[in-house]
């Protein structure tokens, strides 16, 4: 059973901020389509769109198959305590589990990418500058399954990330800017607005990186979300 840690962290949706829920939403609801096979990253923004998919019933009614290293987000899927529901399919990645990411990762995590071609493949980012890259901030056998994610053949890749990580570097780059369409037919950028009371300078970087996305990636779709 999940730790009391572990549960406030990754579940229990009150847990997470109302910026990573209604970004969660605007992802189900507009990027998940009926029958897509879909690769949920690790981390905790992805444990909310699992939330979502669940409370919502998402993942059955859109009939999804979803493959994930993401512990937190396979445990929502997947209740213990509720009969099996069907109507979709869950595949759980192998690998050494990683308690402070509560995720897997290693060789066997890499093969099972290698073998599924989704259309979708939504990946967290712990930092994003549109001139540079994306970034994590985890482990380096973290690094390679982003690496994998990122470069993995796609027909809709979607990047999740709150205004706080856009125009951030974090230790590792897993994905240059200027190689985000090389394996995706689209990108999407899915993020929150500033709020009211940030801070000028976090304002100031936020439509910095906004023009430089306009101006360098402009088929690269930037999807804000207001949070009231």
């Amino acid at each position: 059973m999940m730790s009391t840690y572990w549960a406030e962290r990754w579940r229990g949706g009150s847990k997470w901020s109302e910026a990573k829920i209604v970004i969660a939403h605007r992802i189900v609801e507009k990027y998940l389509e009926e029958g897509d096979s879909v690769i949920l990253d690790a981390g905790s923004s992805l444990a909310a769109i699992a939330e979502v998919m669940y409370k919502t019933r998402a993942h059955i009614n859109k009939r999804l198959t979803i493959l994930t290293h993401n512990m937190g987000a396979f445990e929502i899927l997947n209740p213990k305590d509720e009969p099996p529901q069907f109507g979709y399919n869950l595949l759980l990645a192998g690998g050494r589990y990683d308690r402070d990411l509560n995720a897997l990762f290693g060789p066997q995590t890499e093969t099972a990418y290698d073998t599924i071609h989704p259309k979708k493949i939504i990946i967290g980012v712990s930092g994003i500058r549109f001139d540079e890259g994306l970034y994590c901030h985890g482990n380096t056998e973290e690094l390679a399954v982003k690496q994998i994610l990122f470069a993995k053949q796609v027909i809709h890749r979607v990047i999740v990330c709150d205004y706080l990580k856009i125009g951030v570097q974090d230790a590792l780059c897993f994905g240059r800017m200027s190689e985000i369409l090389n394996a995706a037919s689209y990108c999407s950028i899915v993020t929150n607005a500033p709020e009211s009371n940030t801070p000028k300078e976090i304002k100031d970087r936020f439509e910095e990186q906004k023009e430089k996305l306009r101006s360098l990636f402009p088929s690269v779709k930037l999807d804000i979300v207001e949070v009231s």
